[in-house]
C-alpha cells in the first residue's frame, strides 16, 4: 500500500496549509497536487525533496514507504516557517500586477521599432528577387484561330486576315513584340510592357489595360494569360475547367496557353498545367518547355533539347522519328507540324500527301499556327497555308484541301421491307454516297447516316459489295471508300413455335457477322443470347467472317421455342488490312 498520500495529508493538516498552497510552492497547479493526496499520480524527486524541506523531516520519511511521520513534538508555525516562501510570493505579486497593467506598452512599442525597421529596409534594399525582361523571341509571331490569322510584320506592326465578325482585327499597332487570338479576340503586347486587345467585351478589356510591365502575353480560347517583369502571373477570363487557377502565381519564368490549357514554367524547372488537354498528367516527364499547341484533339510539347512529345485519342507519342531541332509546334484536330531550327516545316497528317508535299516545300519560315483544319505560315511578311480556308485567312496558289477522314462503324441490317446501312457522321462531310454493285446498279447520294434499299433488290444468298464515300465541298477532298462484302439471306417465314425447324452448319457459317446476326434474330432470337468471339489465329480479308458455331448442332432439328433460349457463340475470323 501506497503510505506517501497520507503522510501529505497529514502533514498538510498538521500545519494548516492549503492545498492550492501548497501547490504554489511546488510551482505546479492545484489539482495536480490533489492527485499527489488521492494517490492518482506521485510527485517527482525534485518535488518530494523541496516538501521534505518545506516540512522540516528527513528526505526518506517521504520517499521510503515504510517509514512513518512522527508529528508528536511539531508546532503550529506558518510565518516563521515559510517567511522566504511568503517574501517571495508577494514579489510575484507585484511583477504580477505591474505586467496586467503595462502589458500593452510592453509588447507594442518594441514589435512597432522592429515593423518600421523591417519597412525601412524593404523601403531602401533593391529587389533580389525574379526580374524578366520582354524577349521577343519568346513572344508568338503568328497566331490562329478557327477562322482568323494574326501575326507581326517584319516592320513590327500588327496584321490580320480573315473573319472579323466580332472586331477582333480592328488594331493599328506599331512596335509589338508578342500577339496571339483567342476564339473571337486579339491581344498584342507592346514594347512598353502594355497590353493591346480588340474584340474583347468592355469589363475584360478594362482588366487588360490595368496591367503594366507585362513580358509575355498568352491566350486560349476565352482567357488571357500575362506574365510581369517580377515573374507573378495574371490569368483573365473563364475559370470553368480550372484554366484561370493560375491567377497569381509567383516565381513563373515562362507562360503557355491554348484551348483551354494554362502552363507555367517555374524558376525552379517545374512544370505546372491548369485546365483540361491530353497530356497534363505528363508535364513532369517532360525536359523544360519552351512551345506548346493544343487543340480539341491533339495536344503536343516541345523541350529544351527541340524534342516534341504529343498526345492524341488518350495515346502518348514519341515524335523524335518525325520532327528534329524543333522550335515551334502546331495542331490541328488531326494533324501536327513542326518548325525546326532551319525554318522548314514537316507535318504528321493522314493519307494526305498532296499536302506533306506542300509543307514540306516551304522555306525559311519564321512561325508556324493552326486552327482546327488548317496550317498557316509566316514566310517574311506572306502568310501560306493549306486546309479550309472559308475565312480567306491565307492565300490559296494550288489546290491544298485536307482529305477527309473515312466512313466508320459500317453495320448493315435488314427489316421487314429494306435492308438498312448506317454509319457514323464524318466531320465536314456534306452528303455521303453509296453504291452497291453486282448487278444491282445502286447509287446514292444524300446527306444521311442511313441508307435504306428495298429488299426486293437482293437475291437470296448473294454477295453484294457495298461502298460508302463522304463528300466534301471546295474545302475538303472526298474520303477514301469504305468497302464491305456483305451476303444476303431471305427473312425465315414466320414459324410457329412448336414446329421443327432444320439447321445445318454449312447455311449459318461462311456468313458476315451482320448477315448471321440479322438471319439469327429474323427468327426473333435476342441478340444478347448471341456472343461473337474473334479468332486471331485465322486471319481474312476485307470481311470478318463467321467460321464456327456454338450451341446448334449440325443439322439439329428443334423447335422455334427452343431455339429462342439457346445461348449461341460464333467465331469469326480477324481482318487484316
Amino acid at each position: 500500500m501506497n503510505k506517501l498520500p497520507d503522510k501529505l495529508l497529514r502533514l498538510r493538516k498538521h500545519y494548516g496549509y492549503s492545498q492550492s498552497y501548497i501547490a504554489d510552492i511546488l510551482d505546479i497547479d492545484t489539482l495536480r497536487y490533489m492527485h499527489y493526496e488521492n494517490g492518482n499520480s506521485m510527485p517527482s524527486y525534485s518535488e518530494i525533496k523541496a516538501l521534505s524541506r518545506l516540512y522540516k523531516i528527513p528526505f526518506k520519511t517521504l520517499f521510503v514507504n515504510e517509514e512513518d511521520v512522527d508529528l508528536s513534538d511539531r508546532r503550529f508555525d506558518v510565518d516563521r516557517q515559510n517567511y522566504h516562501f511568503l517574501r517571495g510570493q508577494a514579489k510575484k505579486d507585484r511583477y504580477r500586477a505591474f505586467w496586467s497593467k503595462n502589458k500593452f506598452f510592453i509588447i507594442t512599442i518594441p514589435l512597432l521599432a522592429v515593423l518600421l525597421g523591417v519597412f525601412l529596409f524593404l523601403l531602401n534594399r533593391e529587389d533580389e528577387g525574379l526580374m524578366l525582361v520582354i524577349d521577343p523571341q519568346t513572344g508568338d509571331t503568328l497566331a490562329a484561330s478557327d477562322t482568323t490569322v494574326v501575326y507581326i510584320g517584319t516592320d513590327k506592326k500588327a496584321y490580320g486576315k480573315g473573319d472579323n465578325t466580332y472586331s477582333q482585327l480592328d488594331f493599328d499597332l506599331d512596335d509589338v513584340v508578342d500577339i496571339d487570338e483567342g476564339i473571337n479576340f486579339t491581344v498584342a503586347l507592346l514594347s512598353d510592357g502594355t497590353i493591346a486587345q480588340s474584340g474583347l467585351v468592355k469589363s475584360v478589356a478594362a482588366k487588360i489595360d490595368e496591367l503594366h510591365s507585362i513580358v509575355k502575353i498568352e491566350a486560349g480560347n476565352s482567357h488571357i494569360v500575362a506574365l510581369d517583369s517580377k515573374g507573378t502571373v495574371t490569368c483573365i477570363g473563364s475559370n470553368e475547367l480550372g484554366q484561370c487557377d493560375a491567377d497569381g502565381l509567383k516565381d513563373v519564368v515562362d507562360i503557355f496557353a491554348d484551348d483551354n490549357a494554362t502552363v507555367v514554367k517555374k524558376s525552379d524547372g517545374s512544370i505546372e498545367g491548369y485546365g483540361s488537354f491530353l497530356g497534363k498528367d505528363e508535364l513532369d516527364k517532360l525536359d523544360g518547355l519552351i512551345d506548346m499547341d493544343i487543340s480539341t484533339k491533339v495536344s503536343a510539347f516541345v523541350d529544351d533539347t527541340g524534342h516534341v512529345t504529343y498526345f492524341s485519342d488518350g495515346t502518348r507519342f514519341d515524335g523524335s522519328l518525325l520532327f528534329k531541332n524543333v522550335i515551334e509546334v502546331a495542331c490541328g484536330d488531326d494533324f501536327i507540324a513542326a518548325l525546326d531550327s532551319d525554318g522548314k516545316v514537316s507535318i504528321d497528317i493522314a493519307e494526305n500527301n498532296k499536302i506533306t508535299e506542300e509543307v514540306s516545300s516551304w522555306e525559311n519560315v519564321r512561325s508556324i499556327a493552326a486552327g482546327s483544319d488548317y496550317l498557316v505560315a509566316l514566310i517574311e511578311d506572306e502568310i501560306k497555308g493549306v486546309g479550309n480556308n472559308t475565312y480567306d485567312q491565307f492565300e490559296v496558289e494550288q489546290s491544298q484541301m485536307l482529305t477527309l477522314a473515312q466512313v466508320s462503324n459500317v453495320r448493315v441490317v435488314y427489316d421487314d421491307t429494306d435492308l438498312i446501312i448506317t454509319f457514323d457522321s464524318v466531320a465536314h462531310a456534306t452528303s455521303y454516297q453509296l453504291t452497291i454493285d453486282a448487278g444491282i446498279g445502286i447509287a446514292v447520294n444524300e446527306n444521311t447516316t442511313e441508307f435504306r434499299i428495298p429488299l426486293d433488290r437482293f437475291s437470296d444468298g448473294e454477295e453484294y459489295t457495298i461502298q460508302i464515300v463522304a463528300i466534301g465541298d471546295d474545302r475538303y477532298e472526298n474520303s477514301a471508300p469504305n468497302i464491305i462484302n456483305y451476303r444476303y439471306y431471305e427473312r425465315p417465314k414466320e414459324v410457329p413455335e412448336d414446329e421443327d425447324i432444320p439447321f445445318t452448319l454449312d447455311k449459318l457459317t461462311g456468313k458476315s457477322r451482320s448477315a448471321l446476326e440479322s438471319y439469327l434474330e429474323s427468327f426473333g432470337v435476342d441478340s444478347a443470347n448471341i456472343q461473337p468471339v474473334e479468332n486471331p489465329s485465322i486471319i481474312c480479308d476485307g470481311e470478318e467472317e463467321v467460321i464456327a458455331i456454338e450451341g446448334i448442332e449440325d443439322y439439329e432439328t428443334l423447335t422455334l421455342k427452343d431455339l429462342l433460349e439457346r445461348k449461341i457463340t460464333y467465331y469469326y475470323c480477324k481482318v487484316v488490312e
